[in-house]
């Protein structure tokens, strides 16, 4: 998976593989309570890559993110219990990610600013709700770039909050591994301090960095019923997470 979120948790993986405990295979999340929910579909595009189709689906109790390039390896965000499953079926593996506090300050000093201008971007069935183009920088530096859309989609976009925020907690875990000298005040900002600071603007149906990362929403579908083995996880297959 191409994904930037799949991205963020294969250099999580890495950085701690040595320090990770196998265990007889991953927590399934229960779906006798599961209900209706929202499938998106993404086109996105990750540096010297080709474009993948990004399929999420939402409701309220999951979050399930999968692409076209790798059917078979997909995250799997439980929502209640707050635990991200990051499934590789090559290595039959479950890279397990639990809520975890930001308890530290900014290494270095982090000036998160955006500038805001309207956009033209049309989203289907946004009922004339108004799109804005927001450009963040830090420290003066040019960060990253997203077109959000007001009062559209607002409960998946709390599941993006979520899933941003757990992620942040855990990479706040393995920030003393990364040498001060390499320290990035956009980096800090996106991926720990400010995770989902452009989340707070609207559903975001345009996102691209200046690295050559970009996504742009393609298609939704609600009111969906999730198949019966969408939202469980593999049998058999080990599962690591950072040693506390």
């Amino acid at each position: 998976m191409i994904s930037v979120f799949k991205s963020a948790l294969i250099i999580l993986s890495c950085l701690v593989l040595i320090n990770c405990a196998s265990q007889g295979g991953g927590e399934t999340p229960s779906v006798k309570d599961s209900n209706l929910g929202s499938l998106f579909v993404f086109s996105e595009t990750a540096p010297g890559s080709a474009p993948a189709e990004i399929k999420m689906f939402i409701n309220d109790n999951f979050m399930r993110i999968d692409d076209d390039n790798t059917p078979n390896d997909y995250i799997l965000f439980d929502r209640k219990k707050k635990i991200i499953n990051n499934v590789v079926s090559e290595s039959k593996t479950v890279f397990v990610i639990k809520e975890k506090k930001i308890d530290i300050e900014p290494p270095i000093k982090i000036n998160y600013e955006y500038v805001k201008k309207a956009s033209g971007v049309v989203t289907k069935n946004r009922n004339g709700t108004k799109a804005f183009h927001y450009k963040f920088s830090a420290n003066e530096s040019e960060c990253y770039n997203v077109v959000t859309v007001e009062n559209y989609m607002t409960d998946a976009l709390e599941a993006f909050k979520e899933f941003r925020l757990m992620l942040a907690g855990e990479h706040s875990k393995t920030m003393s591994r990364i040498p001060g000298e390499e320290y990035d005040a956009c980096d800090l900002a996106l991926n720990i301090f400010e995770s989902s600071r452009h989340l707070q603007y609207g559903f975001p149906v345009r996102e691209w960095d200046k690295n050559g990362y970009q996504r742009f929403l393609v298609d939704v579908r609600s009111n969906l019923l999730p198949p019966d083995n969408l939202l469980i996880l593999p049998e058999g297959y080990k599962s690591y997470s950072v040693s506390e």
